[in-house]
């Protein structure tokens, strides 16, 4: 995947890009199956930073 097209799907801390739903849905997955026993923040799991800074720097 491209790193413009990472960008777009990490998205940013303030407009969050589909990784975010795709990390809340992962994670009520988890959770019922019992892969995991209490809830994670989703978005303390994405480095939006490192990303759209990459994606910037490239340009």
């Amino acid at each position: 995947m491209s790193l413009p097209r990472n960008a777009e799907l990490f998205g940013t801390e303030s407009a969050p890009g589909q990784l975010l739903d795709t990390v809340r849905r992962a994670n009520d997955v988890w959770l019922k199956a019992g892969i995991t026993k209490k809830p994670v923040e989703p978005a303390a799991l994405l480095d939006f930073a490192s990303v759209n800074r990459a994606a910037k720097e490239k340009r």
